[in-house]
């Protein structure tokens, strides 16, 4: 298994999760700022999804994912999550 730091995990889960929605037939918009409510807006026809990464965690003493929630601002704009295992690729929305 590859070891990422933290933030490059972070940077690594985006672009998997990029790819993921360029293969699915969306137009990926990229947060160019480090902080913000959003990191990704995806676009299909009439569907626009803003989508909130995060790289899959899991707990040291049992092996549990961590569960993520939405900021206040996040859930009033409507953004989704979207965890990224940045070992396998796979990519789900919670």
């Amino acid at each position: 298994t590859m070891k990422f730091h933290e933030h490059i995990k972070g940077d690594v889960a985006e672009h998997i999760a990029s790819i993921w929605l360029l293969e699915q037939g969306y137009l990926v918009c990229k947060n160019v700022s480090q902080h913000g409510a959003v990191d990704l807006v995806a676009i299909k026809e009439y569907e626009l999804i803003l989508i909130d990464v995060k790289s899959e965690c899991r707990r040291k003493r049992d092996g549990y994912k961590i569960n993520r929630s939405l900021t206040p601002l996040q859930q009033t704009l409507g953004v989704n999550i979207l965890n990224v295992n940045v070992e396998t690729g796979e990519c789900t929305y919670v």
